[in-house]
């Protein structure tokens, strides 16, 4: 149901709610009387020859349960969910009285914290969209900022790099930022081919790895998720990911040149 449906529901529900319907209760009436007053047995319910008929104005239904003695008492009605149960049946689940009155302060508290957070902009619709534009705005300068410092470091390795047993080795040691490092290996995978970009790197002090092939070493058995798997144990962590590229995190920076060792020398050996 849409959000316009679900308004119409809960308004139609809290206009008769307003309207302080009495209950009308009738007990011990006969089941064909109780049905020629227009009353619904509900839920599929069986019934015995006497029956307890409720009436709420025009609503009439045939009821062994509680009911409000006015519909004014309910107070308020909210929804809180509603969903399919069967084919063509939906299912709203609703709270009242107190409960809906807690459920409309909690909101409005929300309401009174982002707008405090907006500096009790008038229109805080305006506010979150002017912010979520300058925040995909950062985002773009973010990516430029990162895709420009890559392609930096990949000029940098390709001119450091050296190449042992056919594979032609790209190595990155340091700090670095992960996003950097992703980039850097996507850059020298689309432009090369018999090469590895191997990197064993700290980012915000955690230890991690990162194993790139060009296409043509994975035709021939090379294999980053299984290769980096075995290098992470030297940084007592783990990692995994695709052929052609995966990556690793641990805790230990101790074990980061053991681990770039056995990364070369997976790397570079034989399949």
């Amino acid at each position: 149901m849409s959000d316009e449906q679900l308004r119409e529901i809960e308004n139609h529900v809290n206009r008769h709610i307003r309207m302080d319907i009495p209950k009308d209760e009738m007990r011990e009436v006969p089941i064909g009387e109780a049905r020629e007053m227009g009353a619904m047995a509900l839920f599929g319910e069986k019934y015995g020859d006497s029956v307890r008929v409720i009436r709420f104005g025009e609503s009439v239904e045939l009821c062994g349960g509680t009911h409000a003695t006015s519909t004014g008492s309910i107070g308020l009605f909210k929804i809180l969910s509603e969903g399919a149960i069967a084919a063509g049946i939906r299912r709203i689940e609703a709270t009242t009285g107190y409960n809906a009155e807690l459920m409309v302060q909690e909101m409005e508290d929300l309401l009174r914290t982002i707008r405090s957070r907006m500096n009790n902009s008038p229109n805080i619709l305006s506010a979150i969209e002017k912010l979520a534009a300058e925040n995909e705005s950062l985002k773009k300068r973010v990516d430029e900022a990162i895709k420009e410092q890559a392609a930096q470091i990949k000029e940098r390795l390709a001119s450091q790099a050296q190449t042992i047993n056919g594979v032609k080795l790209h190595l990155l040691k340091g700090e670095c930022n992960s996003e950097v490092v992703k980039n850097v290996a996507f850059m020298i995978r689309n432009g090369n081919n018999s090469s590895a970009f191997v990197a064993a790197y700290t980012d915000q002090g955690k230890a991690s790895l990162a194993l790139m092939y060009t296409d043509d070493l994975v035709t021939h058995g090379k294999n980053a998720a299984k290769e980096i798997r075995e290098a992470a144990k030297f940084i007592n962590g783990g990692g995994g990911g695709q052929p052609f590229f995966a990556t690793a995190g641990g805790k230990d920076t101790t074990g980061m040149d053991y681990a770039m060792d056995k990364l070369i020398e997976l790397a570079t050996s034989h399949v």
